[in-house]
């Protein structure tokens, strides 16, 4: 009987729990047809605008939400991203900005990493006021369990993998589709775990288009044709450099057997900040439970020319944290100070020189280290100039220095997107 009773409380405890601890596993955008005010902390809405109508407001924000399957919550969502992007584009003059949130947040109205991206798109409207900036924020389960938080590492980490080989491959190319039909710029950006979710959708993309370029980028020369969009930011990412190294390797095996086009800008950016203590000490503290208990040996995938490295280690430590892997560093420029006002203006398209940029607005130089490949369009940087933690997704002169970059991309001025 006393066995009995202590069993019951067990399992009451469990109980408790499970239901104080889990998190809520719902859809937050619902209405597929009413738009509400950009900002609006009580909006259903798939759609935010800054005007009046789709095509009168120079700020749109979209939503997609996915399930820890790695399914859409509702295909509504991304019909609607599609036909948003194609009205305001039809100027060809739009801007679009793809996100991806990481750990703990999701697509509720009030969340952090919302107000975080309305203000990124915000910044860069102000910026260019002739241009129709478009956001496209991908939601997901960022947490399994609220109390206590730290529990849901390893499943949201699964998770991440498990979007980003799933359904946000469908978003990106739908997203990337309407965005060449309209002529329009394409930015993604993952943080932290939604970082680890773009690079998983994306990786495959890039190895695929490294020897088979879509029809939209078959006019650019190798490797400059391996890209999404036009540019991809991970800002912190939360995954092992063991899962970058199948695209680092191809990509390098391919500039040792082709003439590569040497002297432009990356494709994918790559960002790590030194003072990331999440990624730094957490992530293979977290890593260390499982890496003991798989399989592993001197890399090999690696050239006669590339060093060997232990499969252990790639597959413990965050790929900016794997200090081999990164290509370059921030460093000041020459220039006395950052001038925000003219962030993305008057920047040299041709300023890529035997792998370095200077950002001449956000006075930050993008400087190559000894691990990079001339041609390489995929740069890892490793950043000890900014001290930025693992949320800080909005230094002004990292915004200021993305805007640059982008622009980089265009021949015409004052225009940032053609």
């Amino acid at each position: 009987m006393k066995g009995s009773s202590s069993r019951m409380t067990c399992l009451a405890l469990v109980g408790a729990l499970f239901l104080v601890g889990c998190s809520a596993n719902k859809t937050y955008r619902t209405d597929l047809v009413g738009a509400c005010s950009i900002g609006d902390i009580n909006c259903d809405s798939s759609l935010e605008l800054s005007g009046t109508g789709i095509e009168n407001s120079s700020i749109a924000l979209s939503y997609v939400e996915m399930n820890d399957q790695g399914l859409l919550r509702e295909r509504g969502q991304l019909d609607r991203v599609r036909e948003l992007i194609l009205k305001r584009g039809h100027h060809g003059n739009q801007a679009v900005m793809v996100f991806i949130h990481g750990w703990h947040n999701n697509a509720r109205p009030d969340n952090g990493n919302v107000e975080t991206f309305r203000r990124l798109l915000k910044s860069y409207s102000s910026l260019y006021p002739d241009i129709a900036v478009t956001g496209v924020y991908v939601g997901w389960r960022g947490d399994s369990w609220l109390l206590p938080s730290a529990v849901s590492f390893w499943d949201r980490k699964d998770v991440s993998i498990e979007i980003g080989q799933g359904a946000l491959i469908d978003i990106l190319s739908t997203v990337e589709k309407a965005s060449i039909s309209t002529k329009s710029r394409m930015v993604s950006i993952g943080h932290s775990f939604g970082g680890s979710a773009l690079f998983n959708a994306t990786r495959s993309m890039l190895l695929n288009r490294l020897d088979s370029p879509p029809l939209a980028l078959a006019h650019e020369k190798f490797p400059m044709h391996a890209a999404v969009g036009d540019l991809i930011v991970i800002v912190n990412p939360a995954f092992e450099a063991m899962q970058y190294w199948p695209l680092h390797s191809a990509t390098l095996d391919r500039i040792s057997k082709k003439d590569p086009l040497l002297d432009r800008g990356p494709r994918m950016l790559i960002l790590q900040g030194q003072k990331d203590w999440a990624t730094r000490y957490a992530f293979p503290a977290g890593r260390s439970i499982t890496v003991p208990f798989e399989a592993h040996v001197d890399d090999s995938d690696s050239m006669d020319y590339e060093k060997k490295f232990p499969e252990w280690r790639l597959d413990l430590f965050a790929v900016g944290h794997f200090k081999e892997l990164n290509t370059h560093e921030l460093k000041n420029s020459d220039s006395n100070h950052a001038d925000f006002s003219k962030c993305g203006k008057n920047v040299d398209p041709h300023g890529f020189k035997g792998g370095a940029w200077t950002s001449p607005n956000a006075n930050i130089r993008l400087e190559p280290r000894i691990n990079f490949v001339p041609g390489n369009p995929f740069w890892v940087v490793y950043d000890t100039l900014l001290s930025r933690g693992h949320n800080d997704l909005e230094n002004g002169r990292l915004t200021c220095m993305v805007a640059d970059l982008i622009s980089t991309y265009t021949k015409a001025e004052p225009l940032l997107f053609k």
